[in-house]
């Protein structure tokens, strides 16, 4: 015995097709925002690590604005922080943006890019100990791992997907004798 084929079919396909490709302009603005999203997290954590260790603020108090005596040398390797993170989240390909996507590939990513931009800045910070200004000057190692917690942290919410976030479901199980009545 064979099943009757459909006569009619009740929705053409053409109905619920969505056209494949965004326009053009969508993909380089959303890497340009996610570039300068990266930028503001990147000074927000550096600023915020210093002031988590020192408690002072950032900027001086007076008619003009400038950084105050206790961040002026961080102020000096500011430049190359926004710098090396950039391009060290730009290595690890998180501004390439791909349809399918892997969460843990992507926060393994963020801890690399994270990691060896925390290093590099490390290094950067006592080799270049703001030219001849600041030579003398011992940076505080806590503001440099303070500034890794809250990158990392702030680059994987920026980058985490609000729709993979657990919900919870109600569901109702039924036994078998609950199915057979």
């Amino acid at each position: 015995m064979k099943a009757e084929p459909i006569k009619r079919r009740l929705t053409q396909p053409s109905a619920v097709r969505v056209s494949a490709h965004a326009p053009r302009w969508v993909i380089p603005t959303v890497r340009t925002l996610l570039v300068l999203a990266d930028i503001g997290l990147t000074l927000a954590a550096f600023v915020l690590a210093f002031y988590m260790r020192e408690g002072t603020p950032v900027l001086q108090h007076g008619g003009w604005l400038g950084w105050s005596a206790k961040f002026a040398p961080y102020g000096a390797l500011l430049p190359f922080v926004l710098i090396i993170r950039v391009l060290t989240l730009a290595n690890y390909n998180l501004y390439k943006l791909r349809g399918e996507f892997s969460a843990e590939d992507d926060g393994a990513r963020i801890f690399k890019a994270t990691a060896v931009g925390s290093l590099l800045i490390v290094a950067v910070a006592f080799l270049y100990r703001g030219g001849f200004q600041f030579r003398s000057f011992s940076y505080s190692r806590a503001i440099f791992v303070f500034d890794f917690v809250i990158a990392l942290a702030s680059f994987s919410a920026l980058r985490s997907d609000p729709g993979s976030r657990p919900r919870s479901r109600s569901r109702t199980f039924y036994s078998r004798d609950a199915r057979a009545s």
